[in-house]
């Protein structure tokens, strides 16, 4: 919606705009607003959108700052509409000695208030929009750990390709639109016992068979024998390829996790065996085993911004006791907007037995399937039910609502009352 506002402002009013985006790669956007059939190439020429690739730190020290290269960029171009994506980190940076909702209430009031001035009203103030130019200011680099990804400025990535990496995994591909964009990151989220390390372990496998591409996995809850293990009662041989060296296994004690090292051997394995397909299984620990929620966060960025440089897809996984009554996917802090793709694991309970379910909600750039689909894991791994058509004969879960609730409710068959049908309740 953000990106149509910023397309139609340019389209229909000549009203150039901004973007100041935190976490999505501003060729991407570029990428994706091509399958909406909207040219920002063009529009790029003509010099009337305009991306800033920034942290929420220095959004904070440019507003602030009498010779803001922000604010000399918008009243360059004439903004006369600007979008922040993800305004909501802006609270994560709250002015010093200041209470944390007062400094992000001001920081919110200086930004409309240091907006270039309008022709009539004083100022121009922010409207909602999105998209831009891919402007390469140096000034808009963040503070480096030792273990960060590649600065900022490199913002060419080939992740803007519209090539299509095949998962491999037959009931992922079907629902997600036939694959996903290489250099992509997918976040796997559910609860204990769903099935996320099986299906991680068929991504990580079929990386090899099908696209010959090395993988590695990186685990800090279970000890590599017990994953090929495991792995192995459902048919799926990893003993073999971990041994031929087509995928490499990465385990360390969350106890004993020092952050820096861990990020530096992630790195010299990717570039020593050539790692093309990644997967993280355990998300939560790295939560649970670092302290600081600033240095987790910072881990989480380099981990996705270094992948999508190396066009390398992957794959995270985060266990979370909710589904759908939370306020996030992660309690520290969000990542559905950081990742491309989302895709859910959940059990409903019908008749007291338990169903595993797996939904796709989001897959950036992808014309991907919204059902609901129940799975089972057996031999091979992870593979959907069948739909049943006929609801006479069989209880599917298309039978049913409110899957995502975890309380469905099961749908009668309409009632016909003197030749009237009567409207569709439930039992």
């Amino acid at each position: 919606m953000g990106l149509e506002f910023i397309y139609r402002g340019i389209e229909l009013y000549n009203e150039p705009g901004m973007f100041v985006v935190f976490e999505t790669n501003p060729d991407k956007l570029i990428r994706d607003a091509t399958g909406f059939g909207w040219n920002l190439q063009e529009m790029q020429q003509q010099k009337k959108i305009q991306i800033i690739f920034a942290s929420p730190q220095v959004l904070d020290q440019e507003l602030r700052s009498p010779d803001s290269l922000l604010l000399e960029a918008a009243d360059k171009m004439g903004a006369q509409r600007i979008f922040v994506d993800g305004i909501g980190l802006l609270g994560a940076g709250p002015v010093a000695g200041a209470p944390p909702r007062a400094g992000y209430r001001e920081l919110l009031l200086q930004m409309m208030e240091s907006l270039p001035p309008g022709e009539s009203d004083g100022y121009r103030f922010p409207r909602t929009g999105r998209y831009g130019i891919c402007k390469k200011i140096s000034h808009f680099r963040r503070g480096n750990r030792i273990y960060r990804a590649p600065p900022r400025t490199k913002l060419q990535q080939p992740a803007s390709s519209t090539m299509r990496s095949v998962i491999g995994v037959e009931a992922v591909d079907s629902l997600i639109g036939g694959g996903v964009f290489d250099g992509c990151t997918t976040m796997i989220v559910g609860v204990s016992g769903v099935g996320k390390t099986v299906l991680a372990t068929q991504i990580l496998r079929e990386g090899p068979l099908q696209q010959n591409a090395r993988g590695l996995l990186i685990s800090l809850d279970e000890h590599p024998a017990q994953i090929m293990r495991n792995a192995r009662t459902l048919g799926l041989d990893l003993e073999e390829q971990v041994a031929g060296g087509t995928i490499q296994i990465l385990f360390e004690s969350p106890q004993e996790l020092d952050v820096d090292a861990h990020y530096a051997r992630i790195v010299q394995l990717i570039e020593e065996r050539d790692i093309r397909r990644m997967v993280i299984d355990g998300m939560t620990s790295y939560s649970s085993a670092i302290d600081e929620v600033s240095v987790y966060r910072d881990l989480f960025h380099a981990i996705v911004a270094y992948s999508k440089q190396r066009l390398m897809t992957t794959f995270f996984n985060h266990e979370n006791p909710e589904f759908l009554r939370i306020s996030s996917y992660m309690p520290d802090f969000p990542v559905s907007s950081i990742v491309d793709n989302l895709i859910l694991m959940s059990m409903v309970e019908i008749n007291n037995s338990l169903h595993r379910c797996v939904s796709v909600v989001k897959a950036r750039g992808s014309k991907h399937s919204f059902d609901t689909r129940e799975f089972l894991i057996g031999q091979g791994g992870i593979s959907l039910v069948p739909l049943v058509q006929d609801r006479a004969v069989a209880k599917p879960l298309q039978s049913y609502s409110s899957l995502l609730g975890r309380a469905p409710t099961r749908f009668s068959l309409p009632k016909r009352t003197n030749g009237a049908a009567m409207s569709q309740g439930s039992e």
